[in-house]
């Protein structure tokens, strides 16, 4: 009868499983121990820990909007107990370990505050859709990746909140506000109230009106300082909260600026075709009045003269979400010298940023420079001009 062989009992256990936070992983190829015949080792200087420890990692209102959710929040349950809303954005390349033994990123989230919260996808695809996801109070979900995109699975915590539901941006573009332009009223009524309410862009015969100066704003409602005249033209463009559009920004539509020619040609067609905002020197331009759009065809009632400047933005198709940024008020002191000034983010594109000096559209290049987020003027803004941005980010 021959002598039984030694097994190490430790061998038939099955090697460490990747866990999602806070698992011990050992790695490489058993092979027989010199020192101690019969049994196995496996190299133990593969032996790593899966980053981070796990844990509560609590959001509260101190924290500046939109929080990061990155690689390192991998494991942990992150606690948002805010008043305030607050978006949490996801990274824009999926997390990923170097090692990939050490598991997939996940995180669980739990809204405890009494404010909704955003899930941000970033551009990537969340739930099979790139717009992102709000998080009622006392619901929450896992959060992880195949690799590609980000999956919510799970109704983390319980607490009878409601399921998560997708959002993305709605626009109103050319809408004519409801009232009667007379001379003498001074209230107008959109379809939906403005979300943000500095998204909104208010024209009078295509000169960009100032909130706060020129009219002021509550929920849907606008009241005009003074009166709109009769025949007076009054547009607004807005978000509130279908999906939005691959956007076309400082677009200079193709067509000769001669004096005589009618007709320029965009570079896709505008869908909607609302969404069309065309300026003549910095003077946006009525469709059906000064205008007709066909297709991706704007012609003209009167020809823009040589040396006209004009520039269109619209968007064409449906796409993904964005950070906006509307009527920011450029950081610098307007004194008649002073010809920088900042602004809370980089335009991205540049050519997404709409810059109003008095309600004039500024030609860039040609009014002002940028770079990054630092806006120079050609001639310093007088004391008392007012100045207002609108961009992506």
């Amino acid at each position: 009868m021959s002598s039984p062989t030694n097994i190490n009992l430790n061998d038939l256990l099955p090697p460490p499983k990747p866990d999602s936070c806070n698992a011990e992983v050992q790695a490489g190829i058993a092979y027989p121990d010199v020192n101690s015949p019969g049994n196995w080792v496996r190299d133990t200087s593969l032996c790593y820990r899966y980053p981070p420890v796990g844990g509560i990692f609590v959001i509260d209102d101190t924290f500046v909007d939109p929080y990061q959710v990155s690689l390192s929040d991998s494991g942990q349950t992150l606690i948002v107990n805010r008043t305030s809303t607050i978006t949490l954005q996801l990274d824009s390349a999926v997390p990923a370990f170097n090692v990939p033994a050490q598991g997939v990123w996940n995180v669980k989230i739990k809204n405890l505050g009494t404010a909704d919260i955003t899930i941000d996808p970033n551009g990537l695809l969340l739930d099979g859709s790139a717009v992102s996801l709000l998080l009622a109070q006392n619901s929450g979900f896992e959060l992880s990746t195949d690799g590609t995109g980000y999956w919510t699975y799970g109704n983390f915590g319980g607490g009878g909140g409601a399921i998560p539901t997708a959002i993305a941006v709605l626009f109103a573009d050319a809408e004519v506000p409801g009232g009667t332009i007379n001379g003498s009223n001074t209230a107008f009524t959109l379809a939906n109230s403005p979300d943000p309410s500095g998204s909104l862009e208010l024209y009078l015969n295509g000169q960009f009106q100032t909130s706060g100066t020129d009219y002021t704003l509550s929920g849907n409602a606008i009241t005009m300082t003074v009166a709109p005249s009769t025949g007076d033209s009054l547009l607004a463009f807005y978000r509130y909260g279908s999906s939005g559009g691959l956007f076309v920004d400082d677009e200079t539509p193709s067509g000769t600026i001669n004096g005589s020619n009618t007709v320029f040609t965009l570079a896709n067609v505008p869908n909607p075709a609302s969404s069309v905002e065309v300026f003549l020197d910095g003077m946006m331009q009525r469709a059906g009045v000064d205008y007709s759009l066909s297709s991706a065809t704007v012609t003209f009632t009167s020809a823009p003269i040589s040396g006209a400047i004009l520039r269109a933005y619209y968007r064409f198709i449906s796409a993904t979400a964005y950070n906006f940024v509307g009527e920011e008020g450029p950081a610098g002191t307007v004194n008649s010298s002073n010809t920088v000034f900042t602004l809370a983010h980089s335009p991205s594109p540049v050519g997404s940023l709409k810059l109003f000096l008095n309600g004039i559209l500024q030609k860039r290049t040609v009014d002002y420079t940028l770079s990054g987020s630092t806006i120079t003027f050609t001639t310093a803004p007088t004391t008392g001009d007012t100045l207002y941005a609108f961009y992506r980010w």
